[in-house]
């Protein structure tokens, strides 16, 4: 009989709007993409008291296919994203697209070649490492700045793994006009290869 009386009826959320565009009152997800997430307030979205202190941040660096667009390869690496974010939490995940709108996708009809004519390596050459490690600084300190995290964790999948243990190492590529100035050529390396 106890079982019976505390089981939970549909009849105790009677007073409960469902209907689509109710039921946020409050206001938490009005704006969503463009509202500030330095400083939650007092409540989250799932309603544990939080601050902006404990708030981390993921940097999530995907494959050669990049993280947009409808490709098997950029959905998974969504559903990632939507995974750590959601298993995580609190935590802010950001996925920069490091090729910007311009990931590796092979040609069906000419194996070995993306859809502009082009092998791996032509395309590989369109996006300089000095370019992506300056993306995936920016994408850092915006996580950092915009969102207010406290640390910023980075992780990567494939091309995106080599790029986030080079970030974590310090690594900084050489650049492409290092001496031309002063018409003297230096070697630049990066840290030593751990054995």
């Amino acid at each position: 009989q106890r079982e019976s009386e505390a089981r939970v009826t549909e009849s105790d959320f009677a007073d409960v709007d469902w209907a689509p565009g109710g039921g946020d009152e409050a206001g938490y997800y009005d704006a969503i993409l463009t509202r500030d997430y330095g400083d939650w307030g007092p409540i989250s979205g799932t309603g544990a008291q939080i601050s902006a202190q404990e708030v981390a941040g993921v940097l999530l660096l995907s494959d050669v296919y990049g993280p947009l667009g409808e490709t098997n390869e950029a959905e998974d690496t969504q559903a990632l994203a939507d995974k750590v974010a959601f298993e995580c939490q609190p935590v802010v995940v950001m996925c920069p697209d490091l090729f910007r709108g311009d990931p590796w996708k092979e040609d069906p009809a000419k194996q070995g070649f993306d859809m502009k004519g082009r092998t791996y390596e032509q395309w590989r050459e369109t996006h300089s490492e000095e370019r992506v490690n300056t993306d995936i600084r920016a994408a850092a300190a915006t996580l950092r700045e915009r969102y207010g995290v406290s640390s910023v964790a980075v992780f990567g999948q494939c091309f995106g793994g080599g790029r986030a243990l080079e970030a974590a190492a310090g690594y900084v590529p050489p650049s492409a006009s290092s001496g031309a100035e002063s018409g003297e050529s230096r070697e630049v390396q990066g840290p030593a290869p751990v054995n």
